[in-house]
């Protein structure tokens, strides 16, 4: 008997093992990158003053209004209590259509800002309102953990 149960445990944690790894490959394979670019300041920066009385800003506002129009980038901001900005590319942007972006800006022209493109590996994705797309975690995924 004590056989029989230990047989028993010993597939069902090998069943629950496997549900587990395929969830997580199934998880693991609807990640994507997407890519943010890290403006700092350049070296014509003037220390003295904010982003927004930096030589070029309004040029800058403007340069990425139109990115925004032309689906070039999808957020910018500003990160509270660093001289730091960040964008982020829309889906399917490349490494190198954010570096072109970032090498367009009026700011980054004029040696006022400097920028880095970095990978993102966004593991959940959800939507403006706070949901998960279709193609995101079902709920038998969220069962199998």
């Amino acid at each position: 008997m004590k056989k029989l149960k230990l047989v028993t445990l010993l597939v069902a944690v090998a069943t629950l093992g496997a549900i587990a790894g395929s969830a997580a490959t199934a998880v693991a394979a609807k990640t994507s990158t997407r890519y943010l670019v890290f403006f700092e300041p350049g070296s014509s920066w003037n220390y003295g003053t904010g982003i927004r009385l930096q030589t070029g800003f309004a040029k800058h506002v403007v340069y990425f209004k139109k990115a925004f129009k032309a689906k070039q980038v999808t957020h910018v901001g500003s990160v509270k209590g660093k001289n730091l900005v960040l964008a982020l590319g829309p889906k399917g942007a490349t490494k190198a259509d954010m570096k072109a972006l970032a090498q367009g800006d009026p700011m980054v022209k004029a040696g006022v800002l400097k920028f880095e493109v970095r990978d993102w590996t966004l593991d959940f994705e959800g939507d403006d309102e706070g949901g998960f797309s279709e193609d995101e975690l079902s709920d038998a995924d969220i069962e199998a953990y």
